[in-house]
């Protein structure tokens, strides 16, 4: 299968992708563990992960809960080396109040509203100080009930801007 592009908010992300085309180890293993445990369903539940297993890729994690009602995102966890960006701790925040949040919660959304795991490969930070770095992202979509998508689980993969 080969990774098809789709343009949202202004950047290219990717779907129909193979774990092989992810451009990171961790995010190959990340999705192979994925997909294990989504099976023959659309995607797994946050109940289908422990903690330990998840363990080693934690601190570039971040889980979201996905608010219908105010087509938002709140920020369950950030692993610690995610956190590290923020001027404080985001856990609680919604998408939207962050820094570009409208236009990341619209890559979010196609998760959501499209079922299905999105790629970002190469996007910028682009905060005043941290612009220094660019990332990739494998973004997953949970469902409690197999029917709505109710979380997103996220790996960060962060990268110095190679100039």
């Amino acid at each position: 299968m080969a990774a098809k592009a789709v343009h949202l908010a202004h950047r290219t992300h990717w779907v129909d992708f193979d774990d092989n085309e992810i451009p990171w180890s961790a995010g190959q293993d990340f999705f192979r563990l994925w997909c294990e445990r989504r099976g023959e369903r659309d995607c797994p539940s946050r109940a289908d992960f422990t903690p330990v297993e998840l363990k080693r890729w934690l601190p570039h994690v971040v889980l979201l809960d996905y608010l219908p009602e105010k087509k938002d995102c709140r920020i369950r966890l950030v692993g610690t080396a995610i956190a590290e960006l923020f001027p404080r701790d985001p856990t609680g925040m919604l998408i939207r109040d962050l820094h570009n949040g409208d236009q990341t919660m619209l890559g979010l959304q196609a998760v959501i509203d499209w079922r299905i795991p999105i790629m970002a490969k190469d996007l910028s930070i682009e905060w005043a100080d941290r612009s220094y770095r660019i990332f990739d992202s494998v973004n997953l979509p949970l469902s409690r009930t197999g029917e709505a998508i109710d979380m997103i689980l996220i790996l960060i993969n962060l990268r110095p801007l190679q100039v």
